[in-house]
């Protein structure tokens, strides 16, 4: 790519970027869409951290809903929580690498 090998004497790259290709970011960057590697931030974490604990507190809710109720239905209820929550956590997983794919269609 030429944003990220620019071109000109050999080695080199664009701004953050080492190894054969220029196809590494320097330690503690991350790549940018211009093909540069910029400085990490700390965006990722507090998305991360703002959602694992709206994700607990949900959890507590609706542990508290189903013991509530008589143990038969608590059972199937709890698994239906469990069940969701872990539906949840793979989407956003999902979600989480896909959003870091970059791919050019021809």
């Amino acid at each position: 790519q030429t944003q990220r090998c620019p071109g000109g004497l050999v080695g080199t790259c664009a701004e953050g970027r080492t190894g054969i290709a220029c196809s590494e970011c320097l330690p503690n960057r991350t790549p940018n869409d211009d093909g540069s590697c910029g400085e990490c931030e700390g965006g990722d974490l507090v998305i991360f951290v703002t959602i694992s604990s709206a994700l607990v507190i949900v959890m507590l809710c609706l542990y508290y809903r189903v013991s509530m109720y008589n143990t038969i239905r608590m059972k199937h209820e709890a698994l239906l929580a469990v069940a969701t929550a872990a539906q949840i956590l793979f989407v956003m997983q999902v979600s989480a690498v896909l959003a870091r794919l970059s791919i050019e269609w021809p």
